[in-house]
């Protein structure tokens, strides 16, 4: 048989039957550790914890505040980059253009002035010479249309694709937000 250890005062229950958790008094006798049972040091470590839970749960909501501010500020900035890009590009088919349109109005006026020098010799030459003309010109802006196109549609096509990521990683944020509130809301219950 197993010997048990003798009892002193300090093992004892408390006059009246209650323990001395209950009582929230440590009695005089108990051992250190018991004093840590206390409502008062308990109710003080939890609201310290509670504290510092509510304190990173803020902050965290403050960074992911700034994440997302600063998304909309790159998305905005996106967007003025890809404005600015297709006003120079429009400015640039457009000089292209007057460009193209100004050199054929000068090589016509040199073709007149050459057709009216020798008129009678060089009309069937110089009708010839036109519908080449005007089929080669035709050809240069069917196929400077048909690359502005593309490049247009490749661009349309790159700023999707990165509007898109944009917003996955927004929705991916806003997914992060939510769960940082659903614990901070459950963290206050």
């Amino acid at each position: 048989m197993a010997s048990s250890a003798p009892m002193d005062k300090s093992d004892e229950m408390p006059e009246g039957g209650q323990s001395p958790e209950k009582t929230g008094v440590p009695a005089a006798g108990d051992p250190w550790w018991r004093q840590w049972f206390g409502p008062g040091v308990a109710a003080t470590i939890i609201s310290a914890l509670v504290i510092a839970l509510v304190t990173v749960g803020v902050a965290g909501f403050n960074s992911l505040k700034g994440d997302i501010r600063d998304l909309k500020l790159d998305i905005t900035a996106s967007e003025t980059r890809v404005r600015e890009d297709v006003k120079v590009s429009r400015t640039e088919v457009k000089g292209d253009l007057a460009d193209l349109r100004a050199e054929v109005k000068g090589d016509m006026k040199d073709f007149r002035t050459e057709v009216k020098g020798d008129l009678a010799g060089l009309r069937a030459e110089v009708k010839g010479d036109m519908k080449d003309f005007r089929t080669e010109i035709k050809g240069d802006l069917a196929g400077l249309r048909a690359e502005v196109k593309g490049d247009m549609k490749d661009f349309r096509t790159e700023i999707k694709g990165d509007l898109a990521d944009l917003r996955a990683y927004n929705q991916v944020l806003n997914d992060k937000l939510d769960r940082v509130l659903e614990v901070v809301l459950a963290g206050k219950s």
